[in-house]
C-alpha cells in the first residue's frame, strides 16, 4: 500500500506532529463457521454456580483473566462469522517536527455486515466499531474499541474499583438476567441488608447447549492458531490492551480488594 497521513498539526507551515500509515495487513482465516449464540454469558460457562458480593473478592475467581478471555473470544467469534474484518497496521508518527520519531503497530476493526446481535457484549461489540468508524475513521483503533466497551458498564469518568474486572463482569451477568428469564440473580442479605451475596442461576439445558457452542468456538481458535500465527499475535495485543484499561480504573497502586 503507498504511505498515508492519518493526521497531522502544523504550525509556522511546519509538521509539528505527523502521524503516517505506512502498511496495513488483514488478517485472514479459512474457518467455516456459523454457530452464533450468547457470547457474553462465557462467565457462567466458566463458574455455572457463580456468586459474588461486594465485600469478598472471592480470590478463587480469575476475574482479570475471565475478561481477557471473553473480549478474544467475542471478537474471533464475529471474525470467524465473517462479521467483522481485522487489519493490522503500522504507523510512523514524527513529533516535536521530528525531532521525536515512534513507530506504533496496533489493529483495527470494520464491520462486514449487520451491526445487530442478539447477544449483549457482541452487539455492544459491534456498535462500537460503528460508532469509532464514523467519528475517528483511519485514527480508528482496538484500544478505542476496548474502551467503549469497558466504558458502556463502568463509566468514562475516571470512576475507580477495587477490582474493575470483576464489576464489569458482574454488571455484564445483570444485563442478561434482565434480559433472559432463564438466566437468574438470586439475592440473600446479611447483616440487616448491609451486606449482600448474589448467586447466579441458569437453566441447565442453556447451560449445556453453551457449553458445546464454547467447545467448537475453542477447538476453532486451537486449530486457527496453529495455522495462522497472525492469530495468536493478535490475541497477545487484545489482552495487553484490556489489560491497560481495567489497571488504569483501580485507585493508585493496590490492585488489592
Amino acid at each position: 500500500m503507498r504511505k498515508k497521513t492519518i493526521s497531522k498539526i502544523n504550525f509556522l507551515g511546519l509538521n509539528l506532529y505527523k502521524r503516517v500509515r505506512v502498511s496495513e495487513k488483514e488478517l485472514l482465516t479459512g474457518v467455516k463457521y456459523d454457530n452464533d449464540f450468547l457470547l457474553g454469558l462465557y462467565p457462567l460457562v466458566k463458574y455455572p454456580m457463580l456468586e459474588f458480593d461486594y465485600i469478598s473478592l472471592y480470590k478463587q475467581k480469575d476475574w482479570d483473566k475471565t475478561a481477557s478471555e471473553l473480549f478474544y473470544k467475542a471478537f474471533l467469534h464475529l471474525f470467524f462469522l465473517d462479521a467483522i474484518k481485522i487489519f493490522k497496521f503500522n504507523d510512523k508518527k514524527r513529533i516535536l517536527f521530528g525531532l521525536i520519531n515512534l513507530n506504533y503497530q496496533s489493529y483495527y476493526i470494520k464491520l462486514n455486515g449487520s451491526i445487530q446481535n442478539e447477544d449483549v457484549i457482541l452487539n455492544l461489540l459491534l456498535r462500537s466499531i460503528y460508532e469509532l468508524e464514523k467519528k475517528h475513521r483511519e485514527k480508528s483503533d482496538l484500544k478505542l474499541n476496548i474502551k467503549y466497551l469497558i466504558d458502556e458498564f463502568l463509566g468514562s469518568n475516571n470512576n475507580q474499583y477495587n477490582n474493575p474486572e470483576k464489576k464489569f463482569i458482574t454488571r455484564l451477568i445483570k444485563r442478561y438476567t434482565q434480559k433472559y428469564n432463564w438466566v437468574e440473580l438470586e439475592k440473600e442479605s446479611k447483616f440487616l441488608g448491609l451486606i449482600s451475596k448474589y448467586k447466579v442461576r441458569i437453566d441447565q439445558v442453556k447451560l449445556r447447549l453453551l457449553n458445546e457452542s464454547f467447545r467448537l468456538l475453542s477447538d476453532f481458535s486451537v486449530q486457527e492458531k496453529i495455522n495462522n500465527v497472525e492469530i495468536g499475535r493478535f490475541e497477545k495485543v487484545l489482552s495487553n490492551i484490556v489489560e491497560k484499561d481495567f489497571k488504569r480504573r483501580y485507585p493508585s497502586d493496590d490492585h488489592d480488594d
